[in-house]
């Protein structure tokens, strides 16, 4: 049960009413005492997650590098082959004909790269 204190008054000023603290760290001593020893008895496991979660930050920057790298790969791969889609429809009833227009096409598509 909190135990009541009285506040001191300093001069000229107006007394104090009695003031009621809780000392909060002699209630939660046990609890941290508690969360401590579990701290302590899985020490080895948490510097294992921390060392895990280091690598895999460091897995995922060079996963992102290698998925800009061939994002830029595949986006100029697309680039020469969208003539081909423009001129040659994708539907198999209709015929293509890749006539004489694919090759000039083709030619400055490559050539401009």
């Amino acid at each position: 049960m909190p135990v009541p204190i009285k506040a001191t008054a300093k001069a000229g000023a107006m007394p104090a009413k009695a003031t009621s603290f809780v000392k909060f760290s002699d209630k939660l001593t046990g609890s941290i005492n508690d969360i401590t020893k579990i701290i302590e008895q899985n020490k080895e496991m948490i510097d294992s997650i921390q060392e895990i979660a280091i690598e895999l930050t460091s897995s995922i920057g060079s996963l992102h590098t290698l998925t800009v790298k061939y994002a830029r790969t595949a986006n100029q791969i697309l680039d020469v082959l969208l003539p081909f889609s423009e001129i040659c429809p994708s539907s198999p009833k209709m015929s293509c004909s890749c006539s004489s227009t694919l090759k000039p096409q083709l030619r400055r598509s490559l050539t401009m790269k």
